[in-house]
């Protein structure tokens, strides 16, 4: 039941918006797309999906045009035509129509027999574990059955690009991990674009992360690679990370807001005054009440703003004097024995061996 994934290339703008991005999916890619609140994610969806006419730009699906638009001028394919699927949060079944007919709604569209289209539909609805669903009315079923039912449908009507548009926010987070399992196999050997604010997400659906701000990409690679390495505040505050950007010195890091360099190690060269990101995670983070000695490492003064119980351990969130934004994760004993609390004065420190220096 699964089908090739497709190719898709995209180059889009929408300028009343800002938004100028280039997307391009080798068969078979699952693309989370994350960024902050409007940052162009559901732009991007409106234009792939042929909800939104952008005002100029070009795509093709496969080799096939599916635009090439400038102005008013060009040509563009009806949403209808294009066999890319979009399934957003609200399941938005036919609530006169049973699970079955809804399922089998899209091979019928397309010009499958009734027959063929009600085997289809049972088929998908096997696959997300919704078989014994078929007989009921979108009114007689849970979220999580909805939004299972939504899968279903999607995929029976063969689409050869899926867009998925937040599809766990509405769900209660008992039911989303269940979801998610079963869309990952939905999706092993498809092309999909998954917009999430979820890092679960990006790290169990997709393959490759583009990450938009303002209308713009601003980082993109493998889902692995740029969650380990982050070169925006954003995705590293979704990875957990610390983050400093700046300009490379000698042997580290000359912080944009100021402050004391930042030693670390570097995964590719970096000539001095190149943009650059230092990043650590807070695990390397140690806390003190004074400035530390001994051992390289760096050394920032803090004040602290958050604590954030995270199962055994506990999350401190602080900023430098500059402005920075810094977490450690320390245990419980820890932060009685130091009395960390919000507004506190303290010294976050990390070893230069823990720090790692990049270009931005």
């Amino acid at each position: 039941m699964s089908a090739a994934g497709a190719t898709v290339s995209l180059t889009a703008e929408v300028a009343e918006r800002g938004f100028a991005v280039e997307i391009h999916l080798a068969a078979g890619d699952r693309l989370a797309v994350l960024g902050p609140n409007g940052a162009g994610k559901s732009t991007l969806l409106s234009v792939l999906a042929g909800t939104l006419r952008p005002d100029r730009g070009r795509a093709e699906l496969d080799g096939s045009l599916l635009f090439d638009v400038a102005g008013r001028q060009g040509r563009w394919r009806p949403p209808h035509t294009r066999r890319v699927a979009l399934l957003a949060q609200d399941p938005l079944l036919f609530p006169n129509l049973t699970v079955l007919e809804n399922v089998a709604f899209g091979p019928r569209a397309a010009g499958a027999s009734r027959t063929t289209a009600r085997e289809q539909a049972r088929r998908w609805l096997s696959a997300v574990d919704a078989a014994a669903l078929a007989d009921r009315r979108p009114g007689q079923l849970s979220g999580g059955q909805a939004q299972r039912v939504a899968v279903a449908r999607a995929v029976a009507a063969e689409p050869r690009v899926l867009l998925l548009d937040e599809p766990f926010a509405a769900l209660d987070v008992t039911v989303a991990p269940l979801l998610r399992r079963m869309l990952r196999d939905v999706l092993a050997e498809r092309s999909a674009l998954i917009v999430t604010h979820d890092l679960l997400d990006a790290v169990l659906l997709s393959n490759r992360i583009v990450v938009l701000n303002e209308g713009q990409v601003i980082e993109q690679g493998p889902t692995a690679e740029v969650l380990r390495h982050p070169t925006s505040a954003f995705t590293a505050r979704l990875a957990g990370l610390n983050l400093v950007g700046g300009t490379a010195g000698d042997g580290g890091l000359r912080p944009r807001q100021g402050g004391p360099s930042v030693g670390g190690v570097a995964r590719t060269p970096l000539a001095p005054g190149e943009p650059a990101t230092a990043v650590f995670s807070p695990n390397a983070v140690s806390v003190y009440l004074s400035p530390p000695h001994g051992s390289p490492r760096n050394v920032f003064a803090v004040t602290i703003t958050e604590l954030e119980p995270r199962g055994d351990q506990v999350r401190v969130r602080a900023l430098t004097a500059e402005g920075e934004s810094l977490t450690a994760d320390v245990t419980p004993a820890a932060v009685g024995e130091l009395d960390l609390y919000p507004g506190g004065r303290a010294f976050y420190t990390v070893k230069a061996a823990s720090v790692t220096l990049y270009p931005t």
